[in-house]
């Protein structure tokens, strides 16, 4: 079965070649199970539950006796050599030990020669200028708990786990929680391929005993054992693979190392990995007494030191790798950086993305944001689209003096003007779309609107409207130029004269604005024509935080009139966006101008 990312299943292979290594194979040692009696001499564990260290057998595995058990358990001399002081990375070639072994730090990482004693540390190491050593050979390391290690330097407390077995269909959302589990963590993925010979064996070896296992029964009358059927289907499975594919069966070593900063914090991510692990039904063991080999096997240096593997095969693999699920890479699209998991790009299209291509970017303060947008609006330039930035703090003047693009003074005093009412007659909702972008501005401006306020508002509306010659029921009427069109001062006005109190205390709330003190800001005709690919929209000098939400509220109205014309892939950035999310109902404000910019192949990014 291939490899998807929607959840199917994959094969696992064969458990029958599951073996665990003798001390000669090169593997890394012999290693047993920790807390039974005979580890598999009695039989293969089930699955481990949280907080346990070993398992009652499974019959069907090869034995070992007891005494090979407790001598593999014991800590021993040559455990405790492998704790002896490192040799420094940085001295040149071999160095000199006793009796005149000459034996590299690199050997020496890989705990061999146990003759080797104790490297005299050069004079200049005295006051204690071990940083880089300790790093990566820390001499603080204790391995007396029988489960945990500690880094007492650090302050580090980690645990290690070894995979024993793997269900015999493995989901991706299963193992995905476990490849990124939020919390320090290092798995490591030791593959290599079974010779041919020995695996050919191993499957006919496996296939008699089922069939003679299965035989057997039906013999005595007893009930079908459907796991010995789905055993031996697994096996005539990876047979088959082998053959007539000629696909290799592989060895996975499969270390799991957790890091946190204090015993209780240890327990506690233990026990929610330990649940993840039976959730996706992976039988899996404490390294205990054996942390210290765990360790060292998450170092990539493609050896795990404590020789338990289970066999896989490629589709299996490809579940398990997550930098082949996870990344992702468009090749029209965009580089928003790098996978933490994998290293890889991540190279997104928004245009292709399955729902919309608006977004919201969330960060601490300092961490990037507005770099990110800059960096962001170049690539969409470079594509060919066109882009409307809102720039609140004036970040963006170096970037439009670099690459000579208009950048629109929006000031209280500057010459610029922007015009509350809009009105694009190639829109075919263009006045009703004027009417919702003056309810939302002036809901901003007044503070909220009743809906007998918001009445009288759009009865103000029609009616300037309708005095400069712009009817509702005909669209021809709509192509007015911006000289001619109506302003805040006359739908100001409509409401004064109207007799109703709703309207009255509308007008009273927005007269600073119509003909009051910023009335040169917001009362005005429209001034703008911006042709360029790239606009930005600078509002560095509006300091009144108010005032900035009316300004950004304004401008995303006079973009929506350039995009309603000839559709053209379009992205409106907005640096620091959370000024206007703070006004009430600016949350329901916002998604109806997202919503229409999609109709219109637009992007809003906040």
């Amino acid at each position: 079965m291939d490899a998807s990312g929607d959840g199917a299943g994959e094969s696992a292979g064969s458990r029958l070649l599951h073996r665990r290594p003798s001390p000669d194979d090169g593997s890394g040692g012999r290693g047993v199970r920790e807390g039974g009696q005979g580890g598999r001499g009695s039989g293969q564990a089930d699955r481990q539950h949280p907080g346990s260290a070993g398992g009652a057998g499974r019959p069907g595995d090869r034995g070992r006796g007891d005494t090979d058990a407790l001598r593999d358990v014991s800590p021993t001399a040559a455990q405790s050599e492998h704790l002896a002081p490192l040799p420094s990375p940085l001295t040149d070639g071999p160095i000199e030990v006793g009796g005149g072994t000459t034996m590299s730090f690199w050997k020496r990482l890989m705990g061999g020669g146990s003759d080797v004693g104790p490297v005299p540390l050069p004079r200049e190491w005295a006051t204690g200028a071990r940083t880089f050593v300790d790093r990566i050979a820390p001499s603080d390391l204790d391995a007396t708990a029988p489960d945990v290690l500690t880094m007492h330097q650090e302050g580090a407390y980690i645990r290690l786990w070894w995979i024993e077995d793997l269900p015999m269909e493995m989901v991706f959302e299963g193992i995905d929680p476990i490849l990124h589990f939020p919390a320090r963590i290092t798995h490591s993925f030791t593959v290599e391929p079974i010779p041919i010979t020995e695996a050919k064996q191993a499957l006919k070896s496996q296939r008699v005993a089922g069939h003679s296992a299965v035989l057997t029964r039906l013999s005595q009358k007893r009930l079908v054992d459907y796991d010995q059927v789905a055993d031996l289907s697994s096996v005539e499975e990876e047979i088959k693979r082998l053959q007539l594919a000629g696909q290799i069966p592989l060895r996975l070593y499969w270390t799991i190392g957790l890091f946190a900063s204090s015993p209780d914090e240890l327990e506690d991510l233990t026990k929610k990995l330990e649940d993840l692990l039976l959730v996706a039904d992976l039988t899996y063991h404490r390294a205990t007494w054996r942390q210290e080999q765990a360790f060292r096997s998450l170092a990539p240096v493609g050896i795990n030191f404590l020789g338990e593997w289970r066999n896989v095969n490629a589709d299996t693999m490809a579940v398990l790798y997550p930098f082949s699920r996870r990344s992702r890479y468009d090749p029209d699209g965009i580089p928003y950086g790098i996978d933490r998991d994998s290293g890889a790009w991540v190279i997104l299209n928004d245009w292709a993305l399955p729902t919309n291509s608006n977004a919201l970017i969330l960060g601490e303060m300092g961490s990037g944001k507005s770099m990110f947008l800059k960096w962001k609006a170049l690539w969409h330039v470079l594509l060919g689209e066109r882009v409307f930035i809102v720039d609140l703090e004036g970040e963006f003047r170096p970037l439009a003096d670099l690459l000579g693009v208009d950048y629109v003074d929006l000031g209280i005093t500057a010459d610029a003007k922007v015009n509350v009412l809009n009105l694009n007659a190639d829109d075919p909702e263009g006045f009703y779309s004027g009417a919702q972008d003056l309810v939302g501005w002036v809901r901003m401006a007044a503070g909220g609107l009743t809906p007998a306020e918001e009445n009288a508002l759009l009865r103000a509306y029609t009616r300037v409207m309708r005095e400069a010659g712009v009817v509702e029921e005909e669209p021809t009427t709509w192509r007015i130029s911006p000289d001619a069109m109506p302003t805040l001062r006359d739908v100001y006005t409509a409401l004064v004269v109207d007799e109703r109190a709703a309207a009255r205390d509308v007008a009273e709330r927005i007269e600073q604005f119509a003909v009051g003190m910023y009335a040169r800001a917001f009362s005005a005709r429209t001034t703008l024509d911006p042709r360029g690919r790239l606009v930005i929209f600078g509002m560095d000098r509006v300091q009144d935080e108010r005032l900035k939400s009316l300004r950004m509220r304004q401008v995303i109205s006079f973009i929506w009139g350039r995009m309603a014309g000839q559709i053209v892939p379009t992205v409106v950035m907005v640096d620091e966006a959370w000024h206007w999310l703070r006004h009430n109902r600016a949350a329901e404000d916002l998604e109806a101008i997202a919503r229409r910019f999609r109709k219109r192949q637009g992007s809003l990014q906040l």
